[in-house]
């Protein structure tokens, strides 16, 4: 039977309640991230982690709890529903929900290390000690393929002498330099969530452009080795992304099903490359990288906190 509404005199009065509700761009429409935080919250605390002041990522499940992908989201409250009801249903939000996923393909560069400012720095270094002026948006160009394709490009364009073999060389012998003197950052709260999604029993794989070697010390260097199956370098295939060569590499070493991949890329070569290999792709926005376009990935994120409830609700939970 319908509830009567209260008595005028029981209403709230004065100005309706507002939120500031943190908003997202999502292939031209927008999501709304407390809602999302709302659906996901009492799933993440269910299921035995603890959630991490810093980042808001459930720590690593421990050892003797059981991984199995939990059952699809039971929806109770008024929020749920409506989130659903608009989304989840029609599928025009989250294009990667309806299957369950085994894997996740992560990008290095932007992604698990926080190096884009190091190497652009790099290269704007040689792009003036080869005297050439190069535009913003043709840097922007070169994020995401690897460093043969990019400075074959780049000396096709300006007509650099050099060659690309030298050119290779003088870039990766000062990345490790600077490297071991320095180190590079991890990017916020990608750790956590490299544990979390490990200790779900999701299988896990490094595709980037970045030579073998930079993957291995990035890995060794958070103990984070044993947690991924797969590590597939830019310099073992043919074609640098966007072609989808290196994300079929990594799956077949997973062994497992392109659609049931997805990929954590933050560059738009990145993205057409998985779209390309029928996987489903996050794309995050990392702020290092600048404005670039994502719009082609399933979802955008701009924080490991972000990623985490995406996938927490496709790779983990399923449909709801």
């Amino acid at each position: 039977m319908p509830r009567a509404p209260p008595p005028p005199s029981a209403r709230p009065t004065g100005p309706p309640r507002t939120r500031d509700r943190a908003r997202r761009r999502v292939r031209g429409r927008f999501f709304d991230s407390e809602l999302l935080r709302d659906i996901f919250s009492t799933s993440s605390t269910s299921a035995g982690g603890e959630t991490g002041s810093a980042t808001g990522i459930p720590a690593a499940i421990p050892a003797g709890v059981d991984s199995t992908p939990l059952p699809p989201l039971i929806i109770k409250s008024r929020s749920h529903r409506r989130f659903c009801q608009r989304w989840g249903h029609s599928g025009t939000m989250f294009a990667m929900y309806g299957q369950s996923y085994e894997a996740v393909i992560f990008d290095m560069d932007g992604v698990i290390l926080d190096s884009e400012p190091l190497h652009q720095q790099l290269e704007a270094r040689m792009y003036q000690e080869l005297g050439i002026s190069v535009s913003a948006e043709e840097v922007r160009s070169y994020i995401g393929v690897n460093s043969y394709e990019m400075w074959r490009t780049f000396r096709e364009r300006h007509g650099v002498t050099r060659s690309v073999e030298e050119l290779v060389q003088i870039e990766r012998d000062r990345y490790r330099r600077i490297v071991a003197e320095q180190g590079v950052p991890f990017v916020p709260g990608v750790l956590e969530l490299i544990r979390n999604l490990a200790g779900r029993g999701i299988r896990l794989a490094v595709a980037s452009s970045a030579p073998r070697e930079q993957i291995d010390h990035a890995l060794e260097s958070a103990e984070m080795t044993a947690l991924f199956q797969a590590r597939v370098s830019g310099d073992e295939v043919l074609r640098s992304k966007p072609d989808p060569a290196i994300f079929l590499l990594a799956a077949e070493r997973l062994r497992v099903d392109t659609g049931a991949c997805i990929v954590i890329e933050d560059a738009p070569h990145g993205v057409a490359a998985a779209r390309a290999a029928g996987m489903r792709c996050i794309g995050f926005a990392d702020p290092e990288s600048g404005s670039l376009d994502l719009s082609k990935a399933d979802m955008v994120c701009s924080s490991m906190e972000e990623v985490w409830y995406v996938l927490e609700g496709s790779v983990l939970k399923g449909a709801c």
